[in-house]
C-alpha cells in the first residue's frame, strides 16, 4: 500500500490523515485494513474449496493409492500456492538436524494422547461412543502396503500443513488478525476437514491443530510441522496391523 504523502501544516488534509490512522494503531486507515481482511479471507476460501472440490466431485477415494495420488497432487499445487502467495519470507523452508527428534517426540506424545482418548470412549455407553467412534477410517490391510502406506502419510501431510499451517496461519497474521484468531481458525477449520472419520476423530484433529499451529509459530518450518504430522499418521495407520483390542485398535 502507498504510503500517505505528507501534508502542510495547516491544512485539514494533515488531520483527515492523522484520524484514518489512528484507527489502526497508527498503522493504517481503517478502511484498508478491512480491505486486506477481506481479501486475505476470500484467498484462504478460495484455496479451501480447491482442496474439498475433489471431495464434492467424487467420493471419497477408499484405497490408498487413489488417496495418496490425490494427496500428492494437491500438496504440489499448494506447495506452489504458499511459495507464490504467501511468500518465501513468511515460511522457513529448512530442515535442521533437531527438528525430526522434536517432531518424532510430539508424534509420540499425539498417538499416546489418542489411544487414551480411544480407551476412554471405551468406557462410554455404546449409544454415545459408537457415534463418537463412526466414520471412515484408512486401513492397512497387510505389512505389504507400508510403503505406499509412507507415500500416503507424507503426501497428506505436506497438503494439509501447506493450507491449515502455513498459508492459513501466515496469511490470517499478514492481515493483522491476532495470534489466538490464525490458532483457532486453523484448527476448527483442521477438525472441520475430519468430520468425515467421525464426530470423535474431528475433536480430537481440532486439538492436533493447536498444537500443530503452536509448533508452527514457533518457529515457521513447514518441514518440522509436516514431519510430526506424517509421524503421527504413519504410526496411526500402523497401528490398524496390530490385533483387535490393542492399543489404538481397541
Amino acid at each position: 500500500m502507498m504510503a500517505p504523502m505528507a501534508a502542510l501544516p495547516g491544512t485539514g488534509t494533515d488531520s483527515r490523515h492523522a484520524a484514518g490512522r489512528r484507527g489502526a494503531g497508527g498503522l493504517r486507515a481503517p478502511g484498508a485494513a478491512q480491505r486486506s481482511a477481506v481479501g486475505a479471507l476470500a484467498r484462504l476460501g478460495a484455496v479451501y474449496l480447491l482442496l474439498s472440490l475433489p471431495a464434492f466431485l467424487a467420493p471419497l477415494p477408499r484405497s490408498l493409492a487413489a488417496g495418496t495420488l490425490l494427496a500428492a497432487l494437491q500438496a504440489a499445487a499448494m506447495l506452489l500456492i504458499v511459495r507464490c502467495d504467501a511468500g518465501r519470507e513468511a515460511v522457513d523452508w529448512r530442515l535442521r538436524g533437531r527438528d525430526a527428534g522434536e517432531a518424532l517426540l510430539i508424534a509420540t506424545a499425539m498417538v499416546a494422547a489418542l489411544a487414551a482418548v480411544s480407551a476412554l470412549l471405551n468406557l462410554l455407553p455404546e449409544s454415545l461412543g459408537g457415534v463418537l467412534r463412526s466414520g471412515h477410517r484408512w486401513r492397512l490391510e497387510h505389512a505389504g502396503e507400508v510403503p505406499l502406506a509412507a507415500a500416503f502419510v507424507v503426501a497428506g501431510a505436506y497438503r494439509e500443513e501447506s493450507y491449515f499451517r502455513a498459508y492459513f496461519v501466515t496469511t490470517l497474521q499478514g492481515a493483522g488478525a491476532p495470534a489466538w484468531l490464525a490458532t483457532l481458525g486453523s484448527a476448527l477449520l483442521f477438525g472441520a476437514g475430519h468430520l468425515y472419520q467421525g464426530w470423535g476423530a474431528a475433536a480430537f484433529a481440532v486439538l492436533m491443530g493447536v498444537v500443530l499451529v503452536r509448533l508452527f509459530r514457533q518457529r515457521p518450518s513447514l518441514h518440522r510441522v509436516v514431519l510430526a504430522h506424517a509421524l503421527f499418521n504413519g504410526l496411526v495407520l500402523a497401528a490398524t496391523l496390530l490385533p483387535p483390542g490393542t492399543l489404538l485398535q481397541a
